[in-house]
């Protein structure tokens, strides 16, 4: 349950200080295409996440 809400935490910490976000990466706005690419970048990290804990979980059974 905690890795899930850390994994939706990405988004909701985006969501919530989407001016400060916007702000630190030099944007004067998020509009659909920025969604796309922050989207994108936590699609990456929550595949990749969950084939690590896979992999750790086939590794600990053998």
């Amino acid at each position: 349950m905690v890795r899930a809400i850390a994994i939706t935490g990405q988004l909701v910490s985006i969501h919530l200080t989407r001016q400060s976000v916007a702000s630190a990466l030099g944007w004067k706005s998020i509009d659909a295409d920025r969604v796309e690419q922050i989207f994108y970048v936590i699609d990456e990290q929550t595949v990749t996440l969950l084939k690590n804990l896979a992999d750790k979980k086939r590794v600990s059974k053998s």
